[in-house]
């Protein structure tokens, strides 16, 4: 498998609540920022699938997906035809949601920043792209109430976000059975003096509830 463009994610923030210890009770001052987004992605089509952990241990990174947008509707920001680096008409683009947890004094740096790529396959010969497009990012996604990863996560030990998937040519949705979903560390990290942990690779069968 060739090297693979960066993502594109899309982070959830757990509403706040606030406890009065002299009133005995809890009032909320913000409504659930997960909630809103879950609603969201409902309603854009979001489908719930039996979770799929990825556990990467050299990277210290745990990456769990529970959630796909099979058919995101990309017509608000399609190129014309032919336009080099542009969605198309007959391009297929899916969202996955995951969560990624760090440990041993790890933290979120740059989603990607090891060549982390996380992909869908429809059945053999089937070649999909993590993609990253700043239309997605900073207008469409942001307008349809799914916020985007931005600086303000570096330094986290837990994030979650939607990963833009394109299926180029495509023109179909994902397949109810046979989809796979693929993680690849593309780049060695380093463990320890000279020594580097190897690129790892990971597949798990996708089972839409």
């Amino acid at each position: 498998m060739r090297p693979l463009p960066s993502l594109l994610s899309v982070t959830a923030t757990a509403g706040l609540v606030l406890s009065l210890g002299a009133c005995g009770g809890t009032i909320p001052v913000a409504a659930s920022t997960a909630d809103a987004q879950a609603s969201a992605a409902a309603a854009l089509g979001a489908r719930d699938i039996d979770p799929i952990v990825f556990r990467d241990s050299a990277a210290h990174r745990t990456v769990t997906c529970d959630k796909i947008i099979p058919d995101y509707d990309t017509s608000a920001v399609r190129g014309a035809p032919g336009q080099i680096g542009k969605i198309q008409e007959e391009d297929t683009v899916s969202l996955v949601h995951c969560t990624m947890d760090f440990e041993d004094d790890s933290a979120y740096e740059a989603f990607g920043g090891d060549d982390l790529n996380i992909r869908l396959e429809a059945g053999p010969g089937d070649e999909t792209f993590q993609m990253r497009y700043s239309s997605l990012e900073e207008k469409l996604l942001p307008s349809q109430g799914l916020a985007v990863f931005d600086n303000s996560d570096m330094g986290k030990t837990s994030v979650d976000g939607w990963i833009i998937i394109l299926r180029r040519g495509q023109g179909s949705e994902l397949p109810e059975h046979g989809t796979t979903m693929v993680y690849e560390r593309g780049r060695g990290i380093a463990v320890s003096g000279d020594q580097t942990a190897i690129e790892y690779t990971e597949s798990h069968e996708v089972t839409f509830k």
